[in-house]
């Protein structure tokens, strides 16, 4: 049953019930109900390559590893997620999407990437696009939301931590790809993601990993969260193998304190890639950091994380007790 309490996010348009968590191995889930309704429709990206409606490519001959041009091929706005893991072998090296955007029909923008293949820049001979079946880790979509340094500085943190990514899991790729991560944990992180079963009404799922809230990711509709949920939670999954615990604590009332803790952070529009639609307003505090692109005064993607090591956010003992 979902609990009666609403959120109401000041300045972002966000209602929404809390369901009862729900639990595998180490990760619990929250769904979270909107009683807003949202009309508007988008492509996935993934549902866009299937389509053969988006066109990939470096911004010219050269490449640049911050950019990649993107064109829509068809009369739908695509939506690509902060995080999202564009693998391809006519671009110079695989990259990670830098924040969720949203692409008109029948245009092309250009969209802030960052490297996730730190060891190849050159095209590959055949001529394919495709998106990972992962976000970018949940450590690192949440380091990326909270950093405000430089470009050259988020880029040396993200190589590093797929290269400790590589090593914690022994991956070997030549090219330290932050795609081949996945594909070695893929069993594991499949009987993960084929546990959880997305209610009809929910738009939005919160997730912990142990006794600590992770993150929240909410979208304009249940269509667009059965297509990223099972991303998110390869993503988060990534993070789980090395954090095992006994069990988990977490509560309905813990998904609430995250809220809080967003209503309090300090927030400012951003100004979206040049030719894309929408606006987006990031939040940032000592303990949550995150964005929420709207359209047409909707939600298009509502992202938050809890920043690594901080304790403003509940994380209990593991010893026996009564939950």
């Amino acid at each position: 049953m979902a609990d009666k309490r609403m959120e109401q996010i000041p300045n972002m348009n966000l209602n929404f019930n809390v369901s009862e968590p729900v639990e595998k191995n180490n990760i619990t889930t929250f769904f979270l109900s909107s009683i807003e309704k949202n009309n508007n429709k988008y492509l996935s990206f993934s549902e866009a390559i299937a389509k053969n409606q988006v066109q990939i490519s470096e911004v010219n001959k050269e490449g640049l590893l911050t950019k990649l041009s993107v064109s829509n091929k068809s009369s739908d706005n695509i939506i690509i997620l902060n995080g999202e893991l564009i693998i391809g072998t006519q671009i110079r090296q695989d990259r990670i999407v830098d924040s969720t955007v949203l692409i008109p029909g029948y245009a092309t923008v250009l969209i802030n990437t960052f490297c996730g293949e730190q060891y190849r820049w050159s095209p590959r001979l055949s001529n394919k696009i495709s998106t990972s079946e992962s976000l970018y880790f949940s450590s690192g979509r949440a380091n990326n939301a909270a950093d405000i340094n430089t470009k050259l500085s988020k880029q040396c943190r993200i190589w590093s931590e797929i290269s400790e990514k590589i090593s914690d899991f022994n991956v070997k790729s030549f090219t330290n790809s932050v795609g081949q991560i996945y594909k070695k944990k893929k069993v594991n992180v499949e009987e993960i993601v084929n546990f959880f079963k997305i209610p009809s009404e929910a738009v939005g799922v919160a997730l912990g990993i142990n006794n600590q809230l992770v993150n929240i990711d909410i979208f304009s509709n249940n269509c667009m969260l059965q297509i990223y949920l099972p991303k998110i939670i390869r993503s988060i999954a990534l993070d789980s193998f090395k954090k095992i615990s006994k069990r988990s604590y977490l509560k309905k009332k813990d998904v609430h304190r995250f809220l809080r803790q967003i209503h309090q952070a300090n927030k400012q529009k951003r100004q979206v890639v040049e030719g894309a639609l929408g606006e987006e307003l990031q939040f940032n505090s000592e303990s949550v950091a995150g964005s929420i692109l709207y359209h047409k005064e909707q939600t298009v993607h509502f992202s938050a994380f809890v920043k690594e090591n901080k304790t403003t956010l509940p994380q209990y003992e593991y010893e026996d007790k009564v939950a």
